[in-house]
């Protein structure tokens, strides 16, 4: 079996289940979900589970780890509307950044990681580089029941 990508160690950190509190660009309320993250058996993939308590957003897995082909590491995003999206992903720095290049929609997500709470930010740019705020989310690590 071939050595975990050694790019995957920084994702460490995010191992265990969190509560999110999330701010939309076109919502006046705060939305509340959960977002765990898990290492796939042998540690060579790890799986994002997102939920929120709000009917306008979708539930979301993203599996992270190397391409079938090339360098680095994508993160691979489905939800429940049918959505799939294909991100590049890096942590460097503890800063965790996801993101892709599409005609009239690009979209990318910062983070900087930190082991009880932390904040994303989801962001978008119809334009090429006139980049919108989206989605602004903390994570609050859930104590172990």
């Amino acid at each position: 079996m071939p050595d975990r990508h050694p790019a995957l160690n920084a994702f460490d950190v995010l191992i265990g289940t969190w509560d999110t509190d999330g701010k939309h660009r076109l919502f006046d309320e705060v939305v509340h979900g959960t977002t765990t993250f898990e290492w796939l058996e042998g540690g060579h993939f790890l799986i994002q589970r997102s939920s929120v308590d709000h009917e306008r957003f979708p539930e979301a897995i993203t599996i992270i780890g190397q391409p079938a082909e090339g360098d680095g590491l994508v993160a691979e995003w489905f939800d429940s509307r049918g959505i799939r999206r294909t991100l590049t992903t890096t942590v460097e720095d503890g800063v965790w950044t996801m993101e892709r290049e599409e005609p009239g929609f690009d979209q990318r997500f910062i983070a900087k990681l930190a082991p009880d709470t932390f904040e994303g930010l989801a962001q978008l740019a119809e334009t090429p580089g006139d980049w919108v705020d989206d989605l602004r989310t903390t994570f609050r690590r859930r104590d172990p029941e």
